[in-house]
């Protein structure tokens, strides 16, 4: 049999019934993973190792099939679980349904006629799930390529700047030497100075578009400024800024001006320059226009939050971002995967989107991280952070609404 490249973990403390369904699994194509108890199933969900279909005994020698079902939804949410049972009770098969299992056979079952069909069905939601994942990258990719776009006039246009200054300077330097016949180690040290500074400029843009470009948008997780990651994912965004005539303001808690944080810096910068994006958008038809970016801590997180003043949302429109590809720009104007970009940036790293609106005030989108991100002599108390932090929070409503 020709192999599925996905993975069924098989939890049934019975040995013979394991190992036998082992093998009928493996015939049918499928790799497998053998677990005897509660126990040994959550630590292998915890693990690295990638499972794909669940296919778990409903009583268990140390529990029950239920809490690997509310790990397998907690862990791997979306993939079927298929539930093996003696005891036909229908009060415990609801139950199972309204936690999320896939299906669920009757002991003892034939593998023709019961199970074959069962992990068909659960087998084509892996497929079609996984061809999801994959059009839902290529279209977040297609998004920054048109992002690309706009980012190439902003390039284009700063980095005369640089270039400008080069071309001085050497015509200086040569004037100065043809005038004096040499020129003494700190004048040429202060007129090179203005040239490795533009070098620097530019290489700094051309690192930055090679890792907004990527297509994965997995990066090794690096400590990286606070200060930096705002101000470069700003950038991206300075032209929407100009030219929606937008009131920006910064506002970084002086408790993290010079603070670190691990995490992946492209994706991180990525999801701000989008939340950022969006906030410039929501303000096209309002008159004021004023897009606050903050950084404080709470009790748990540190939160990256991006308010605007633009027409806000209703709690219905908010719950309908949960979902991929939705929008609420006309068309043409959105893919709706901008949010979907944000929130798994987030997630990726251990944290949560979080989303507050108020009609005809604004909307706030907030990416907070765990706290332990924060390096070394960077963070704070809980108490600290709720006394000094909640300041900051006070102000930068009050500058919102």
């Amino acid at each position: 049999m020709e192999k599925k490249n996905i993975t069924i973990l098989v939890v049934e403390d019975e040995e013979t019934i394991r190992e036998l369904l082992e093998i009928e699994m493996q015939e049918l194509g499928f790799d497998v993973v053998l677990s005897g108890s509660v126990e040994n199933a959550i630590a292998v969900l915890n693990s690295e190792k990638s499972v794909d279909i669940g296919l778990v005994d409903l009583w268990l020698g140390d529990g029950s099939g239920m809490d690997v079902l509310k790990h397998f939804h907690l862990r791997h949410p979306g993939i079927p679980v298929v539930l093996m049972t003696g005891h036909g009770n229908k009060s415990v098969i609801l139950e199972a349904f309204k936690l999320g299992a896939f299906d669920y056979l009757e002991k003892p079952f034939s593998v023709k006629d019961d199970l074959i069909p069962v992990l068909g069905r659960a087998e084509g939601t892996v497929v079609l799930t996984k061809k999801n994942a994959f059009l839902q990258a290529e279209l977040g990719h297609s998004a920054k390529l048109a992002a690309m776009g706009e980012l190439s006039a902003i390039i284009l246009h700063d980095i005369r700047g640089p270039l400008s200054s080069i071309q001085l300077c050497c015509e200086d330097i040569v004037e100065e030497a043809k005038c004096k016949g040499v020129l003494s180690h700190i004048e040429i040290a202060d007129r090179t100075a203005p040239i490795l500074d533009g070098c620097a400029r530019i290489g700094k843009m051309a690192a930055h578009l090679r890792g907004f470009s990527r297509a994965d948008g997995k990066e090794a997780e690096v400590v990286a400024s606070v200060k930096e990651l705002v101000d470069c994912s700003l950038y991206l965004v300075k032209k929407k800024v100009r030219d929606g005539k937008i009131v920006l303001v910064k506002n970084i808690s002086d408790s993290l001006l010079n603070s670190s944080l691990k995490c992946d810096k492209n994706s991180l910068e990525d999801a701000i320059m989008n939340l950022c994006s969006n906030a410039c958008d929501a303000m096209q038809d309002t008159s004021k226009k004023t897009m606050t970016v903050s950084v404080h801590l709470s009790s748990e997180f540190v939160e990256i939050s991006v308010a605007d003043t633009g027409t806000g949302m209703s709690p219905e429109i908010i719950l309908k971002l949960e979902k991929s590809y939705f929008t609420t720009k006309p068309a043409g104007k959105g893919t709706g995967i901008g949010v979907k970009i944000v929130r798994d940036a987030a997630l990726r790293m251990g944290g949560v989107l979080k989303i507050t609106s108020e009609i005809g005030v604004g909307s706030v989108f907030s990416i907070c991280l765990p706290i332990a991100r924060l390096s070394d002599g960077s963070s704070e108390s809980s108490e600290n952070a709720k006394n000094g932090e909640d300041k900051v929070n006070r102000s930068t409503s009050k500058n919102v609404a």
